[in-house]
């Protein structure tokens, strides 16, 4: 299982979940998104690299049950606005405070990921503002694909993160 931090779930709306992506700061990091949204998750078998926020990728959120496996349905960018109180200490120290823009995934809930690695159609729960989302890797997608009552056909993962739909 990845545990390569890329946001925060920052909305929960009926089947809609809103995830703020969170800024990549360095190689070293297991956490983060760099502008290209190309990650290299570290693995047992060395670096795997995935693309995040791509429409009909996957993402996992925490739970307190296990993860919630999620497919993303769109991506946006939002400026953030700085608070008052920020643009008056910024003033006061004589600097330019800088808008920087939020990267915000769109993603709708598929199943339930237990602590054990099984995987369960929907869930009996949704994440709360602030939890944690992580990158998916393809073992992962390839692993609950070839689980029978699995509802949404076979998923075979191409080298670019996409699904397809057989």
């Amino acid at each position: 299982m990845s545990s390569y931090k890329i946001g925060r779930v920052i909305g929960v709306s009926g089947d809609q979940i809103s995830i703020s992506l969170i800024d990549y700061l360095g190689d070293s990091d297991q956490s983060g998104v760099p502008e290209t949204m190309a990650i290299n998750v570290n693995t047992k078998l060395g670096p795997q690299p995935l693309l995040i926020g791509q429409p009909s990728s996957f993402i996992k959120i925490s739970l307190p049950i296990g993860q919630l496996l999620c497919i993303v349905t769109g991506i946006q960018m939002k400026e953030d606005n700085l608070s008052i109180s920020d643009l008056k200490q910024a003033g006061k120290d004589g600097q330019y405070p800088i808008q920087s823009p939020k990267r915000i995934l769109s993603a709708v809930p598929i199943g339930t990921i237990a602590p054990s690695g099984d995987f369960e159609i929907g869930t009996d729960i949704l994440p709360t503002i602030n939890s944690d989302a992580f990158a998916v890797l393809n073992e992962t997608i390839d692993h609950i694909s070839h689980i029978p009552h699995f509802g949404l056909a076979t998923l075979e993962y191409s080298i670019h993160n996409y699904p397809k739909y057989f």
